[in-house]
């Protein structure tokens, strides 16, 4: 019995949300997840990421899970991933002097060239020395500053 209280609390609580959320057809939330895998395709492509690391470790697997609208999870997905190899293809384009002004550009937004080393590389300069961790926390992080400069 308690259990079918809960189960109609968060029914309500959906439709409550879904009221207050802007419709779907809005895009909000496929814009956000373009976004977000544009601006983390671009940050791969031009720091020269392998296609096979890119879909091994930054594609999504799975439905994107969300609460209002759960069933728009695989569409979701289907967009985040569409939009990394979008970005990813233009990234691989950029030449040598494109590729130093953005994340000239991207590292200045995080804190400079020596704080990005700190931060993810505990003082080694040198990127591939960098644990798979932290390679992949400075990805996602000069993504988010790619796509707050660059594609709000």
């Amino acid at each position: 019995h308690q259990v079918l209280i809960q189960q109609a609390h968060v029914i309500r609580i959906r439709i409550a949300m879904k009221r207050s959320v802007p419709a779907w057809n809005s895009g909000s939330i496929k814009k956000d997840q373009m976004m977000d895998g544009y601006s983390l395709g671009i940050v791969l492509g031009a720091n020269g990421v392998q296609p096979v690391y890119v879909k091994n470790n930054f594609f999504k697997h799975f439905p994107v899970r969300n609460a209002v609208y759960p069933e728009q999870g695989e569409r979701l997905q289907n967009t985040h991933n569409q939009a990394l190899v979008a970005g990813y293809a233009t990234g691989k384009k950029l030449n040598t002097v494109q590729i130093v002004n953005l994340l000239g550009d991207l590292h200045a937004r995080m804190g400079g060239d020596d704080v990005v080393i700190q931060k993810y590389g505990n003082g080694i300069s040198d990127a591939k020395k960098w644990s798979e961790g932290a390679k992949q926390r400075y990805y996602r992080d000069a993504a988010s500053a790619f796509k707050i400069a660059h594609l709000r």
